[in-house]
């Protein structure tokens, strides 16, 4: 399976995929895909949503 250059690969742990459903890391995974500074701001989105700290709306 090739990876398209536009494509974002989201690889998180048990901690967020267990907890946070499917829909919610794609929404926060699409308002973070265009910047090359977001996936450090993606990844602390995710693991606040997966503490359930998330409060921002995206």
């Amino acid at each position: 399976m090739l990876i398209a250059e536009d494509e974002l690969v989201v690889i998180t742990s048990g901690g967020v995929h267990d907890t946070v459903p499917a829909e919610r890391i794609q929404e926060l995974s699409a308002a973070h895909s265009t910047d090359a500074a977001e996936p450090q701001r993606l990844a602390g989105e995710l693991v606040a949503a997966a503490r359930g700290c998330l409060t921002i709306p995206v």
